[in-house]
Parts: C-alpha cells; sequence; structure tokens
C-alpha cells in the first residue's frame, strides 16, 4: 500500500459537520476503542458538538488532528490538557482503507509535537488490552506501559490500560 498522500492538519473552526463525521464514524468502526459508545454521542445535542469544536480550535485548549488522504479526511487524533504537566493523546482512529500507510503513526506523532510545544512533561493514552496493532504503534512512538488497568467505559468487559511518554525523552523508534 501506498504511504500517506497528503498529511495530518489540525481542525479549524467552522469545520463541526468533519468533527461529527469523523468521531462518529471511528465510534461506528471500533466500538471496544472508546469510552463512550456511538449511540450515547449521536444522541448529543448540537451544543455538544458546538463546544467539542470550539472546545478544539480555540487557542490555549484542546486540539484535533486530521488525517487526509487527497483531500479524503481518513483519521483522527485528539490532544487533551489534563494539568499538572500531563496532556492525554485520545481518540485516536485511523479508517480501515487508510490502515497500514503510516497515518496513525502521523496522526500520534502529532499529538506529541503538539504536547512538547505546549510544554507537557508526560503524555498518557488508554489502550484496549488486546489490540496489538494500537498497542505496539505506541510502544513504537515511545510509550511504556504503566501497569495501570481500568475497564473500559464503554463495555466494562473489556480492560484498558494505561501507556506513558516522557516528552523529556528522545522520540519514539522507527
Amino acid at each position: 500500500m501506498s504511504a500517506l498522500a497528503t498529511g495530518v492538519r489540525r481542525l479549524r473552526a467552522g469545520e463541526l459537520a468533519l468533527l461529527r463525521e469523523l468521531r462518529l464514524e471511528s465510534l461506528r468502526d471500533a466500538p471496544d476503542a472508546f469510552a463512550r459508545t456511538f449511540a450515547e454521542i449521536l444522541a448529543q445535542p448540537e451544543i455538544y458538538w458546538k463546544e467539542m469544536e470550539r472546545s478544539v480550535t480555540e487557542p490555549g485548549r484542546h486540539v484535533m488532528f486530521v488525517a487526509e488522504d487527497r483531500g479524503q479526511p481518513v483519521g483522527l487524533a485528539f490532544g487533551i490538557r489534563k494539568g499538572d504537566g500531563i496532556a492525554d493523546l485520545g481518540g485516536m482512529w485511523v479508517a480501515p482503507q487508510a490502515r497500514g500507510r503510516g497515518v496513525a503513526r502521523a496522526l500520534g506523532t502529532a499529538v506529541i509535537d503538539w504536547a512538547r510545544a505546549e510544554g507537557f512533561a508526560i503524555l498518557v493514552l488508554w489502550v484496549t488490552e488486546g489490540n496489538v496493532a494500537a498497542r505496539t504503534l505506541y510502544l513504537r512512538l515511545g510509550f511504556e506501559v504503566t501497569g495501570k488497568r481500568e475497564p473500559l467505559p464503554s463495555n466494562t468487559t473489556l480492560a484498558i490500560e494505561e501507556m506513558r511518554l516522557d516528552l523529556g525523552k528522545t522520540a519514539g523508534r522507527a
């Protein structure tokens, strides 16, 4: 398969429809990867989406990155401000037709670069146990397993594990 043809960019104000489309598609495609369910998010009122868009496009707040291939959106990832020098990489998803082409690596790198530029010391994430592809990617990006485990909120029969990246260390391996 060919590599990502276009790249990764930040979501811009006024792209609420794109935000909603990608978020809902991610939940539909990978229900066991996220804390919330498709049905739960689909039922949210318009104000929920407007506030989410503001929260990831206004300066000094969170961020959402969009991966595009030849102008078509094929993935997303969020950088979330947690406080105390900690940020969270969350909600990462790549469309099935774009997997295996470096899209997830590009999205993860974008969030890592954002967190470093914003002065965060630590970047954390949670990955569903058994999601070997995601866990392998995060390890290659330099994340380490912390040993913390919790039930996945959207499906408590599954567990999620925390991974952490010390942003003062050298970037992840190839």
